[in-house]
């Protein structure tokens, strides 16, 4: 076995086996489920969670920067008295996630 070779098997063992095991916050406190909401190009899945017996609690959307975000966020102004865009430091520069959060629902 050539040293390059001992020093790789050396760190495989060390490091062991990968584990990845999936992060769960409890739901208590929060009314949760899924939605369906129609879009031009059919229905798409959704999944909310809201604070138990919380009316009108502010929102998160995670959007992608495509053509129609701008009309789009056009639109959710319409139904909340404050929006703001934002995209977190923690995002990679490459990554075309924004966030918008949205408070105060119009109806």
């Amino acid at each position: 076995m050539t040293a390059s070779a001992a020093a790789a098997a050396g760190y495989t063992l060390a490091a062991g086996p990968v584990r990845a095991n999936p992060i769960t916050t409890s739901a208590e406190g929060l009314d949760t489920g899924t939605a369906t909401i129609e879009t031009s190009e059919g229905a798409m899945p959704a999944y909310y969670a809201k604070p138990t017996g919380v009316r009108n609690p502010p929102i998160i959307l995670v959007c992608m920067e495509v053509f129609g975000l701008h009309a789009y966020i056009k639109d959710v102004r319409t139904s909340f008295d404050k929006v703001f865009v934002r995209k977190p430091a923690a995002s990679r520069p490459r990554s075309r996630e924004v966030y918008l959060v949205a408070k105060g629902f119009a109806g």
